[in-house]
């Protein structure tokens, strides 16, 4: 059985934060301006409160907030501005070089998201858009010959020719 995290209480209030987060993605309506307005000021509350918490424990470590807990951070993370993912990504990077375990299958989400956001192409295969005709296109690639071969260094499930090719 795992041992109990050296900061229950942070983890389990990371956990609500992330459910709250989820939530609020599923209920959204995409068509409304005001919606996504409501949505950004309270994924700015969760990142606020994400930030008070990871100054009490730190790094975002398993043995910190466990497994979940490291998760959410990442989430609450990627659904944040910039500066904040850039500054997430750096820390989960330099952890699991160290070999500190973390949510590190999330690094390679952050990279993708951030460089998506520069208008780069994304190394992953993570972020899809909704095209006009309401499909999710994959977001263009560094390499189609390489992403599952990268994807697999974070335990990522490789994408289908399909996804990659297009149809």
């Amino acid at each position: 059985m795992d041992s109990e995290p050296l900061y229950p209480k942070e983890r389990w209030q990371l956990l609500g934060l992330m459910a709250e987060d989820q939530v609020d993605r599923l209920d959204i309506n995409t068509d409304s301006e005001a919606a996504w307005i409501r949505l950004q000021k309270r994924d700015k509350k969760r990142l606020q409160a994400m930030l008070e918490l990871l100054a009490k424990f730190k790094q975002p470590t398993v043995e910190n907030i466990g497994y979940d807990g490291s998760k959410a951070v990442w989430l609450l993370a990627q659904h944040s501005d910039f500066a904040t993912m850039g500054r997430i990504l750096k820390l989960l990077e330099r952890l699991h070089l160290q070999n500190k375990p973390v949510y590190y299958q999330g690094i390679p989400y952050l990279k993708d998201r951030i460089n998506v956001l520069q208008n780069k192409k994304q190394r992953y295969g993570t972020q899809f858009l909704i095209d006009e005709k309401n499909y999710w296109q994959l977001q263009p690639l560094v390499s189609s010959e390489h992403v599952n071969k990268w994807r697999a260094k974070f335990d990522l499930e490789p994408l289908a020719d399909e996804v990659i090719y297009g149809n």
